[in-house]
């Protein structure tokens, strides 16, 4: 940079492959491995992500005027990176603990940090150039502020607030999942068999007092407050109607929430 070496220990580089300047390299390779020389034009920003190897930066789309900058960075909300093929669905348990891990991340001591502290940090102009939330591309700044945050932080005593926030959080988030999640898995249960009785009513053995009654006996076994009365199975020259409706009171202890649940099903008679 103007002509001396840029020295930064805060750089990322985790790929081996060094790509050459070559026209059987993809114009995008070349930019990441091999950009340059480059004057940057008057009042203007060239942005570079700290994680050189995988940032989508000013190596790509150019300079930003110092027209599109708005504002100062105050402090860093929510850094969170997710596992690997965290997308992948692998059971209710896995998903309730990404759940619980990504408002715990909300809590993390920098993150806490920077919002008691938005003065130390709002001195510092951050821009953005990495594809991830976290960390931002201005590594060696960020480190800075990270330190200066906690350092604050625990003199004033803000860390212990803020594990004690947290681990509040954290136990109204499970208690609030221990007490929703199981009403509303049962009522996706009903829902599902309520469609498959339905598209058997076709079949001879399967008259409405009998898919009623199915429906009655699924309800009980998902402890779900359903009463005969509440289904009502029906069916006309074309279709077979069900509807049930019914109510859920889910207990706060604070709070009572009432759910009214109706489950509306019309399937083509063959």
């Amino acid at each position: 940079m103007n002509g001396k070496e840029e020295v930064n220990p805060h750089l990322v580089h985790k790929d081996p492959v060094v790509f050459p300047s070559s026209q059987f390299v993809s114009d995008q390779a070349r930019r990441r491995d091999q950009f340059g020389p480059f004057t940057v034009p008057p009042d203007s920003v060239f942005c570079m992500g700290d994680n050189r190897d995988n940032s989508y930066d000013s190596r790509f789309w150019g300079p930003v005027p110092r027209d599109y900058f708005k504002g100062r960075a105050l402090f860093i909300y929510w850094s969170y990176e997710a596992e690997p093929n965290s997308h992948e669905w692998r059971g209710w348990g896995d998903r309730m603990r990404q759940f619980v891990l990504r408002r715990v991340a909300l809590f993390h001591p920098y993150a806490l940090g920077t919002f008691l502290l938005p003065g130390a940090l709002g001195r510092a102009s951050l821009a953005s150039g990495g594809h991830r939330p976290a960390p931002g591309p201005a590594t060696m700044c960020l480190q800075m502020l990270r330190e200066v945050a906690m350092a604050r932080a625990r003199e004033k005593g803000s860390n212990n607030l803020g594990c004690m926030l947290g681990l509040v959080l954290v136990i109204v988030v499970v208690f609030i999942g221990v007490k929703a999640v199981p009403a509303r898995l049962s009522v996706a249960e009903l829902q599902d068999f309520c469609e498959h009785e339905a598209e058997q009513a076709s079949l001879p053995r399967f008259s409405d007092e009998r898919i009623a009654d199915a429906i009655f006996s699924k309800a009980i076994d998902e402890h779900l407050p359903v009463k005969k009365e509440d289904i009502k199975v029906s069916r006309d020259q074309a279709q077979v109607h069900i509807e049930v409706k019914y109510r859920v009171v889910i207990d706060f202890l604070v709070y009572q929430y009432n759910w009214d649940v109706e489950h509306k099903v019309e399937r083509v008679l063959f």
